[in-house]
């Protein structure tokens, strides 16, 4: 339980999967340190990893929903999005309130390019749980993608004021407002990014910076 403890709580990392791995080796039927484990393997692009872990999860319970999450993360990465669909499905038929599965199923639309359904299913996964600012931001970037840039700086501007402290929203901000031709405002929330705590890959922020010229 400490090391699984310890795992959640460092950052995506080799401390953070030592940690894990040794947790599910001392217990290999520690459900939820295989999908932490996976999800960790993930973050670091660890993708067959991942698959190892969130496999060994689900054969420990095919009717937990959190082990279904993670398997669809994984097939999501892997670019095998009816999969994740699939996934998406079986944990909100094991439990129709999981806020994970209802972004997990958003994230699949959005990466079809059904950005209506994906949007219904951020809006969801966000009032079953709004203490993920993640959410937001994984809407915010949808619509950047999908070219809705209205919608992009209305729920980049929703997480950047609900969770003034979240970098990775203050980068989907600086994303929606360069993609809508304000570099001077997507200068200022990519600084803040910087700034801010979460997981924010900070080569690629500033590599956004220097290539906006602000007027």
């Amino acid at each position: 339980d400490a090391l699984y403890e310890l795992g959640r709580a460092l950052p995506a990392g080799p401390d953070a999967i030592a940690a894990l791995e040794k947790a599910t080796r001392e217990r290999p039927s520690f459900l939820a340190a295989w999908a932490k484990l996976a999800e960790v393997d993930l973050a670091l692009g660890k993708n067959e990893n991942a698959r190892t872990a969130a496999a060994s999860a689900l054969r420990l319970d095919g009717q937990d929903a959190s082990a279904h999450v993670v398997v669809g993360r994984v097939a999501l990465a892997d670019g095998k999005v009816d999969d994740a669909v699939r996934e998406a499905r079986a944990a909100l038929g094991v439990l129709a309130t999981s806020a994970p599965a209802k972004l997990l199923l958003a994230d699949a639309y959005a990466q079809k390019g059904d950005i209506d359904l994906a949007l219904e299913q951020y809006q969801a996964a966000y009032g079953l749980d709004r203490q993920n600012p993640d959410v937001l931001v994984h809407a915010a970037r949808a619509c950047v993608k999908a070219g809705r840039l209205t919608s992009a700086r209305a729920y980049a501007g929703t997480v950047t004021r609900d969770f003034p402290t979240w970098g990775p929203g203050f980068a989907a901000l600086g994303d929606a407002l360069a993609a809508d031709g304000d570099p001077v405002g997507a200068r200022a929330a990519y600084g803040k990014a910087l700034q801010g705590r979460g997981p924010v890959d900070a080569a690629a922020v500033r590599a956004k910076l220097t290539s906006l010229h602000a007027p």
